[in-house]
């Protein structure tokens, strides 16, 4: 029995210092990113994520959490505008922290015992009046779980982009 139970011990303590040992070797920064193109030109999409009311209405997060309640800061549109948000899956924060007219919104992301992370919009000008957005998001890792979790990041958040890309591009094309 005590020969058992050492060679478990041994063997979680062994499972243990793999884990960090091969932790301190991944990434410690993670990118997920999705695009799409939308029959609009850029200062129509640019509108859609640059005014933080309009972005929540295409936004895929309040279907996960319904529960969700948003506080407005002082600002709703371009840089400065903010928003909170607490619900059952998460809280956190949101600011833009740049809006470069029909280009770029970049937000600064809080999601509290979460981290930090830098979310952004790239438009580009395509084929005429179309528009490729980019909906892309940014952190770097704290500790070794984290950068354990980021190996997963783009299976977790991207299929959210996709779908928040395609409620946008409707939203933007559909005449309302």
């Amino acid at each position: 029995m005590r020969k058992f139970l050492l060679s478990t011990i041994a063997a979680i303590c062994g499972l243990l210092a793999a884990f960090f040992i091969v932790g301190a070797f991944l990434p410690s920064d993670y990118q997920v990113e999705r695009s799409t193109v939308i029959d609009a030109p850029p200062a129509t999409v640019f509108e859609q994520v640059n005014n933080l009311e309009e972005y929540v209405a295409w936004m895929p997060w309040d279907d996960e959490d319904p529960n969700m309640q948003i506080t407005w800061g002082q600002s709703r549109v371009g840089e400065g505008a903010s928003y909170s948000w607490t619900g059952d899956e998460s809280t956190g924060s949101m600011t833009i922290a740049e809006s470069v007219p029909n280009e770029r919104v970049v937000n600064s992301l809080d999601f509290d015992e979460m981290g930090q992370a830098i979310g952004y919009f790239n438009l580009e000008a395509v084929e005429g009046q179309k528009t490729r957005i980019t909906w892309g998001i940014e952190g770097q890792a704290r500790n070794t779980m984290d950068r354990w979790f980021g190996l997963v990041m783009d299976g977790m958040v991207g299929p959210y982009f996709e779908r928040g890309l395609e409620t946008l591009k409707q939203r933007v094309e559909t005449p309302q």
